[in-house]
């Protein structure tokens, strides 16, 4: 009874305060990026430039899954826009994330196939495979093609614009945040694929460091609680550590049995 108790009492939405502080937190980081490399060079603002773009991941996410419950026009047009800041095309990032979600580990699963790949190899094919979730986007999604060819446009129109901007102003910014954008890319199937599924969500390791996660941490805990979001895809990503419990209270996703971290008869 305590237990359904505490469950019944946290929050599955967010407030209208906290939707707005999570749409704002990567253009916050965007724009602290700039003032830290304006005041301390961009060698120094390099970090937060990743943070930023690593945010943006984040709220892309979210958006995937209406998370933040923004209505269907709305939603539709935040994830084009926040999905520009990592020069990707939302609707193709979503149409590859809901068959994840929906065919784990199986053979039409592009995105989280990488989890079965080894680090060099992934390391080695970061590029390819970002070009290879374009065309297996198209194919997977007829009906949001008109989508994801006007955000393939506006993702042309944002290099072109990073590289003119840099060349016109001689100003390293727009070139670091590119950077930063190419770095997370490359590096996306290992972390936000292969180490997430690897992880023993029942580990007392990974339970210890997934309690010290919070709403400020909401990468860290995408990755601690990544079996929580296969279970609660719905869930906003800055609530899955108030959640953590249900991690004893629901049945193990597919993707967890068959990355052999739970029975395969699906016993919690």
């Amino acid at each position: 009874m305590h237990d359904n108790a505490m469950a019944a009492a946290l929050p599955v939405t967010l407030s209208p305060a906290a939707k707005l502080f999570e749409l704002a937190r990567p253009a916050l980081l965007t724009a602290l990026f700039i003032a830290v490399g304006g005041r301390w060079g961009w060698l120094v603002a390099a970090p937060v430039a990743v943070a930023s773009v690593f945010a943006w991941s984040i709220l892309v996410h979210d958006l995937i899954h209406n998370a933040l419950r923004l209505g269907p026009v709305t939603g539709e047009l935040c994830l084009a826009a926040a999905a520009q800041f990592l020069v990707k095309s939302g609707h193709a990032l979503r149409a590859l994330h809901m068959v994840h979600h929906r065919h784990c580990l199986e053979g039409d699963d592009t995105e989280g196939n990488v989890a079965l790949v080894s680090f060099a190899r992934l390391t080695a094919l970061g590029p390819w495979l970002a070009l290879k979730a374009r065309r297996e986007a198209w194919r997977a999604s007829p009906k949001t093609r008109g989508w994801q060819l006007a955000e393939t446009i506006g993702n042309a129109a944002v290099l072109a614009g990073l590289a003119v901007g840099a060349a016109v102003t001689r100003h390293p910014a727009p070139l670091v945040y590119w950077g930063a954008v190419v770095l997370v890319t490359v590096t996306a199937p290992v972390w936000g694929a292969k180490i997430p599924h690897m992880v023993p969500y029942d580990h007392p390791w990974v339970r210890r460091l997934a309690s010290l996660t919070g709403r400020l941490t909401p990468a860290t805990a995408s990755v601690l609680l990544h079996e929580l979001h296969h279970r609660r895809p719905g869930l906003p990503v800055a609530l899955l550590s108030e959640h953590r419990h249900e991690l004893d209270a629901t049945a193990p996703s597919d993707c967890a049995r068959k990355m052999g971290h739970a029975p395969a008869d699906g016993a919690g």
